[in-house]
């Protein structure tokens, strides 16, 4: 079974990680979907006792944890045993704001659920593997606007799929996402050193000045200016967005959580945008994206039949 899902790539938020039950924690946001993203293969055979092993691009992954755990609360679900071959193929940066941990659970769990002939609905799963990026720890509320949005989105109210509530900004056809990576910054670590307090505040206000004017160039500029009032942007991401910016860019905003950019351009102004990422980050580490509109795809898939536990 193989399932593609767009990468979700986060400009600002506002965390809400205090709440006991995890289909509350989450968070208010915003961000874009990627066109470039996570295709999941997963294979199954029956076993005496429950196996499962992660590749990453071809590499086993053994610290692949979330993804592990999303399979294992799958198969808890049901009392046969399998041997479970999970395949990622990622094309976009990994710990820089792409959301890759959460795109990875839930196809996943997609696949898995679909391989077992599970009779799951995309809520189902889609909690699944919001409830698994909170119990890992590296994520919060990515999952719902991976099922329920695309292009640009916005977050207001937090929580999983089902609780939490995602608006669409309007985009005009054709645009294109440049984004570049200097340092990858883990979510985890990031999570357990951040002064969330501060920083809520200012996703709060953000939040606020996006619904009040909700275009896509007012998304760029408040979620930029979310970067600088946190504190959360260095000297060189700063000097990239108001490079990019002269250069023609629509706007520009720091990765959350990684310490990248993003831009959205209009194709005339790709090349020139394209020019003055390259002067600051190696080519290898700069992704060019459309935007998607549809971000969860069934590319292909066997299954077989298992009952779920009574």
């Amino acid at each position: 079974m193989k399932i593609y899902c767009s990468a979700g790539l986060s400009s600002f938020f506002e965390a809400f990680n205090n709440c006991k039950d995890p289909k509350f924690i989450g968070a208010r946001g915003g961000g874009f979907l990627l066109s470039n993203g996570v295709i999941t293969e997963v294979t199954v055979e029956p076993a005496k006792e429950n196996s499962i092993k992660v590749y990453i691009n071809d590499v086993y992954t053994k610290n692949a944890l979330t993804s592990k755990k999303a399979a294992q609360n799958i198969l808890q679900l049901i009392n046969k045993r399998f041997k479970v071959i999970i395949k990622h193929k990622i094309d976009v940066p990994i710990a820089a704001g792409f959301g890759t941990s959460a795109a990875g659970a839930l196809t996943t769990s997609i696949a898995l659920s679909k391989a077992l002939g599970l009779n799951l609905s995309l809520n189902e799963v889609g909690m699944i593997a919001h409830k698994t990026e909170i119990e890992c720890k590296t994520g919060l509320g990515t999952v719902p606007p991976l099922i329920y949005g695309g292009g640009c989105v916005v977050t207001i109210k937090p929580g999983g799929p089902g609780v939490a509530i995602i608006k669409r900004i309007p985009i005009k056809p054709g645009l294109k996402l440049v984004s570049g990576v200097f340092k990858t910054v883990e979510t985890k670590s990031f999570l357990s050193k951040a002064k969330l307090k501060e920083i809520n505040k200012v996703g709060r206000k953000t939040l606020k000045k996006i619904l009040d004017n909700p275009c896509l160039e007012n998304f760029l500029e408040a979620a930029k200016q979310f970067a600088i009032e946190t504190k959360l942007a260095s000297e060189r991401v700063l000097k990239l967005i108001n490079a990019v910016e002269k250069a023609g860019a629509l706007g520009a905003a720091q990765n959350m959580i990684g310490e990248g950019v993003h831009s959205i351009v209009e194709e005339n102004d790709l090349p020139m945008v394209l020019t003055i990422f390259k002067k600051f980050i190696p080519s290898n580490q700069i992704i060019l994206s459309n935007l998607s509109l549809n971000p969860i795809k069934i590319l292909e898939g066997d299954l077989i039949s298992v009952k779920l536990k009574a």
